[in-house]
């Protein structure tokens, strides 16, 4: 295992610690005994009664050392002649003061003789003491350390074995390759341990593409050619993050999921919320996972749906502390992190982010409910296809103006709504044997009458103007329309003509 830590910082210390997941505790004390195979290797934790001494992969008592607190193993550790203590469990030593103070008290101690080393999921150090205990991360294994990992293991494995295994630890790994689990068995274990945080794989969208926001999927298809490595080589890099705004329903969401496409990387999607616990040490746990998870898995979606939530009175009260110590472990991972990963994140007001933190993110686009003829044509076109393969394309235009007519001021997720609820009215009355376009069009029609467009909500309407007033610096997924449904330019003094037959009043 290589790089399972960082030695340098080991050595030059006589106090320091190491944070990993509990699971790897076995792995941890081996690496540290064969380190320094000289050294005796003791641990102890408040489980235990006696000091431990690590001895051929196993934990026996020194039955000459009772302890029962963490006072008494400090204590220990100016009195013992030689060796290595690790104690696990004493990682919270920002927010206890006397703590701080006697381990400060042990490091300027000249007869110590014993190197300690904190051990724990988090530590926690108070800024006073960063010059004198440094701490260092066991990391999850990416994919290229995992093969090298099973390898060493056992003799059975293959490229497919491995890369079931990222986002695990090496100890979980360990287990689950000894128990010879299934693959599926291996899925269900890391999906519920996911979801237990918060986070699951979402899969690749059922539509071929975003309809109608043709700027929008420029830029993607621009995102994907800066992963490829010739970008790399004139110093480009792929955005860290993408901030998609707007109004539900027009198209956020399927944008992310649009993009794990196109890059054909898995969609990580994640609910802050539950990355919030009810302690500090806690919370930045869990966020700390999910990015070491990100970064072990190397190319991927990070998505945060409804993103503006999960900062509501984050500069305010105990719950704002917390949010702003996570907010700032976020705009760290955002500037400094390395892995080809993008994090995307969607949101309906832009005023309840951080302003440091918008500024994070590379690209921000401006979702508007508006559509055009061509981009209305473009989003009915994906979805008629998907429940009505064949039809669209014998529509004529006088039938594609009376949908556009009736379906003017819709978002997306309303053209795509009334197109499904279409399929189930005409499977319902068993008309799909025996559909016609005349029919479809009909009953297309008389879904746009069953419901009214949310902009047409006064306090929709009125978020919406606010947005637009200050989307000025963001990105318009949507160009001109340049679809032959395009209204030709009036000019000064000419009366516009009506597109529609005239025997059709449209109805609003």
């Amino acid at each position: 295992m290589q790089n399972f830590i960082n030695w340098d910082k080991i050595v030059s210390s006589q106090i320091s610690g190491i944070e990993f997941p509990i699971c790897d505790r076995n792995f941890v004390l081996a690496e540290i005994a064969q380190r320094f195979p000289k050294e005796k290797i003791y641990f102890w934790n408040q489980g235990y009664r006696y000091l431990q001494e690590f001895q051929q992969n196993r934990l026996e008592a020194v039955l000459d050392y009772c302890v029962s607190e963490n006072a008494e193993v400090l204590e220990l550790a100016h009195s013992l002649d030689e060796g290595i203590l690790i104690v696990e469990g004493m990682g919270q030593i920002e927010s206890n003061e006397i703590l701080a103070y006697q381990l400060e008290n042990l490091y300027f101690d000249p007869q110590r003789k014993t190197r300690l080393i904190l051990a724990d999921h988090l530590i926690t150090i108070p800024d006073s003491l960063y010059s004198i205990i440094p701490k260092i991360k066991v990391k999850l294994p990416n994919i290229l350390e995992i093969k090298s990992f099973i390898s060493e293991d056992t003799t059975e494995h293959s490229n497919e074995s491995c890369s079931q295994y990222v986002g695990l630890s090496y100890g979980e790994i360990s287990l689950l390759n000894q128990k010879k689990m299934s693959t599926e068995d291996i899925l269900a274990y890391k999906t519920a341990k996911l979801a237990s945080k918060g986070l699951q794989i979402t899969p690749t969208p059922d539509v071929e593409s975003i309809g109608g926001l043709d700027l929008l999927m420029r830029d993607l298809n621009k995102i994907r050619k800066l992963f490829h490595p010739s970008a790399y080589e004139r110093g480009l890099r792929p955005p860290k993050g993408c901030l998609l705004w707007g109004l539900p329903g027009t198209g956020k969401s399927l944008t992310a999921k649009m993009l794990s496409k196109i890059l054909k990387v898995p969609l990580i999607s994640c609910n802050w919320n539950q990355l919030v616990s009810s302690s500090l040490s806690e919370s930045l746990q869990n966020i700390d996972l999910v990015f070491q998870l990100v970064d072990s898995i190397g190319s991927c979606v990070i998505f945060f749906d409804e993103f503006e939530k999960a900062f509501f009175g984050w500069n305010s009260g105990d719950a704002g502390g917390v949010m702003a110590k996570m907010a700032g472990y976020l705009l760290s991972w955002m500037q400094d992190h390395t892995s080809p990963s993008i994090m995307v994140a969607t949101i309906n007001r832009l005023d309840m982010l951080p302003p440091e933190l918008i500024r994070r993110f590379e690209y921000v686009w401006f979702f508007d409910i508006n559509l055009h003829n061509g981009g209305m044509y473009e989003v009915l076109k994906v979805h008629l296809n998907l429940h009505f393969p064949g039809f669209h394309e014998q529509f004529e235009d006088d039938n594609w103006y009376r949908i556009f007519s009736e379906y003017r001021s819709c978002s997306p997720a309303e053209l795509a709504g009334a197109v499904r609820r279409v399929h189930d009215e005409i499977f319902y009355l068993d008309l799909h044997n025996e559909l016609t376009v005349e029919i479809l069009i009909e009953y297309l029609v008389r879904e746009r009458r069953n419901f009214r467009p949310g902009v047409s909500d006064p306090k929709i309407s009125d978020a919406l103007a606010v947005i637009r007033r200050t989307a000025d610096f963001a990105r318009p997924v949507q160009g001109k329309d340049r679809s032959r449904f395009a209204s030709p330019p009036i000019k000064l003094f000419q009366q516009k003509k009506s597109l529609l037959p005239e025997d059709y009043t449209c109805a609003i």
